[in-house]
């Protein structure tokens, strides 16, 4: 097995995230959102905090759509603001599970680049085929 990454928490996350340029944590953020690992060890690293991040988001925030629909609808009746709440709920309860997910999935392909180092393989999923012209 490779060696433990050095993933930086707090402060020593803060200053590496600052010094990137935007196209950088464009990439970095990107590679969370679609669960994929980051293109180097440095950038996994980094990668690793933010997928964390979005899972301690989303452990509460599903929450965040209920309590909405409760109070901006507390003049209806309590049919309705009960169907928008239960409705809300569903819908940000299945966002939750759907982003949590990914964000799992992006911790555990950046923690394993970050252990690896230089990439040495494919991200395709498997028995895809890279893209490329005709041969001829």
């Amino acid at each position: 097995m490779g060696k433990q990454p050095t993933i930086p928490e707090g402060p020593a996350f803060t200053d590496a995230w600052r010094a990137l340029d935007r196209d950088t944590k464009r990439r970095i953020r990107r590679a969370v959102n679609r669960g994929r690992a980051a293109e180097n060890r440095k950038e996994a690293a980094l990668a690793v905090v933010i997928a964390r991040s979005q899972q301690r988001f989303w452990r509460f925030a599903w929450l965040f759509g209920p309590a909405l629909a409760l109070v901006l609808m507390i003049r209806e009746p309590l049919a309705v603001v009960v169907a928008n709440a239960i409705l809300a709920l569903l819908v940000f309860a299945l966002m939750a599970v759907l982003f949590t997910r990914r964000a799992r999935r992006a911790e555990a392909a950046n923690l394993e680049r970050a252990r690896q180092g230089k990439r040495k393989r494919d991200d395709r999923a498997p028995g895809k085929k890279p893209k490329g012209g005709r041969k001829r």
